[in-house]
């Protein structure tokens, strides 16, 4: 199974601290209306929350959308880590989380259900029937595929299990 050895810490560092800064070149250049981050546990969402909060001091409406499975460990083992999801969480206009118990969990550790909104992840399989009856006829139901993946090559994302 190939490795998917994550980037130095510095490297990381690095790439954040430029992101910071052409979040701030972009806001100050732009002054958009509305900002959406995505972003997972720890220093993601760290990283994520401070560009909006600097986009909500530009007078943009705030959302962020944090997706991971890992969030719950993160925030039950940092008290700093709930403390800060709280106060993201009342200062941004609003999370979008994936599922009712994501929206009950965001809550527990302090953010107001107002500013929760569900946005299911859900997949309409009616909309991909098309393409399982394409492989059948062409005989490639159950055989080999080529697909694209988009996104870090890290093992969190799950791709060692596709592979």
């Amino acid at each position: 199974m190939p490795a998917f050895p994550p980037a130095s810490a510095t490297t990381r560092f690095a790439c954040a601290a430029w992101r910071a800064a052409k979040t701030t070149t972009l806001l100050g250049t732009f002054r958009p209306d509305v900002a959406l981050a995505f972003c997972s546990e720890g220093a993601s969402f760290y990283e994520k929350s401070a560009a909006l909060l600097a986009a909500k001091a530009c007078g943009a409406r705030t959302f962020l959308s944090a997706r991971s499975g890992y969030a719950e460990a993160w925030l039950r083992s940092s008290s700093g880590a709930r403390a800060w999801v709280a106060y993201v969480g009342r200062t941004l206009d609003g999370m979008v989380v994936q599922s009712e118990y994501w929206r009950n969990f965001y809550a527990s550790v302090g953010v107001p259900l107002s500013k929760l909104f569900v946005w299911y992840n859900a997949v309409d399989t009616d909309a991909w029937a098309g393409v399982a009856s394409a492989r059948r006829l062409r005989g490639t139901a159950g055989g080999r595929f080529r697909f694209i993946f988009l996104g870090w090559a890290v093992a969190l994302k799950g791709l060692p299990e596709v592979v």
